[in-house]
């Protein structure tokens, strides 16, 4: 679509496509997208006829039921979080039907696994938990986060005591609740190592707003290369799985930097380095990834974007 809207809009519509089915296959799912605008009627009477051209020459219908324009200070709900205007001021926070529906989804849980172990309920309600904050932990969801924990507390007392109806109360809150990182009661389970597993509540994960990629840096350039592997060393930094990464390159360098060979500490702190640069079309793959001290980082850059890996990378592939 060749047409472009100002920006500084005060409307928001929400474009619901709908894929037509064709002999080579069937797509189940539609695609929703949204366009702003500065008006009611230039979304109507101008956007949206282009909009279904634009569709129909690619073989797409636009959903003229599910398709609404709307004012940005009612909200507007796009991909599980609801965006709403008050005053001068954009709130984007987790939809009310996405609340439910993994509310729902933990109760199934709870409901298909009465007789599970305790241990074996945690591991799999974590991951639907661990998944559902982390998504949304990059815009306001403090307050949704509390309230979803409580409900999920309140969930998981009733499903001890359904276990245990005669045994009090005190009884359960002392096999199933114990205290952990600063909250009274969390719900545990025992593993057959004696070790305990503790349940991901919703109200610890910190909220961490998402970050823009400057407008100015390009991927391509190798000026900005240093920027984007700062950035990837942050989002690092926040997620579980992303440390699992680190680990693992710290393991594949035998804990050691791959420029200069000495040893990386919490203390001497570490960067992300492309082996082959973006620029170069290298990837972010553990295998085009190295760790170096900060300081080493910089002098790797400062000397130029070289392929090559530093002496100590050379001894350990040798070895």
């Amino acid at each position: 679509m060749d047409r472009r809207l100002d920006n500084g809009s005060c409307m928001s519509g929400d474009v619901h496509v709908q894929f037509c089915e064709r002999l080579v296959g069937k797509f189940r799912r539609p695609t929703h997208l949204i366009i702003t605008g500065e008006s009611k009627e230039l979304l109507a009477e101008e956007v949206q006829p282009v909009v279904q051209q634009f569709l129909l020459e690619r073989g797409l219908t636009l959903s003229v039921k599910k398709t609404r324009i709307t004012s940005i200070e009612e909200g507007v709900e796009f991909l599980g979080q609801t965006m709403r205007k008050f005053k001068d001021k954009l709130m984007v926070k987790p939809s009310q039907k996405s609340v439910k529906r993994f509310i729902g989804k933990i109760r199934e849980i709870l409901k298909h696994n009465k007789e599970a172990k305790t241990s074996n309920l945690i591991g799999l309600l974590n991951p639907l938990i661990r998944g559902w904050t982390n998504y949304h932990r990059h815009v306001v969801s403090g307050e949704v986060f509390s309230k979803v924990d409580a409900i999920i507390w309140n969930m998981l007392w009733s499903w001890a005591k359904r276990r245990h109806p005669k045994k009090s109360l005190w009884w359960i809150m002392d096999n199933y609740f114990k205290p952990y990182k600063g909250y009274r009661w969390t719900f545990v389970g025992k593993l057959e190592d004696g070790g305990y597993i503790y349940i991901q509540r919703p109200c610890m994960v910190s909220i961490q707003r998402h970050r823009q990629i400057s407008a100015s840096a390009n991927p391509y350039d190798p000026r900005d290369e240093t920027y984007f592997e700062s950035r990837l060393a942050r989002l690092w930094q926040q997620g579980h799985f992303a440390m699992g990464n680190v680990r693992k390159l710290r393991d594949m360098q035998k804990g050691r930097c791959s420029e200069c060979g000495m040893l990386i500490t919490k203390e001497t702190g570490w960067n992300i380095h492309h082996h082959i640069p973006k620029a170069e079309g290298g990837m972010d793959n553990l295998n085009n990834l190295r760790l170096l001290h900060p300081i080493c980082h910089q002098k790797r850059h400062t000397k130029g974007f070289s392929q090559t890996t530093g002496s100590y990378m050379k001894d350990l592939k040798r070895a």
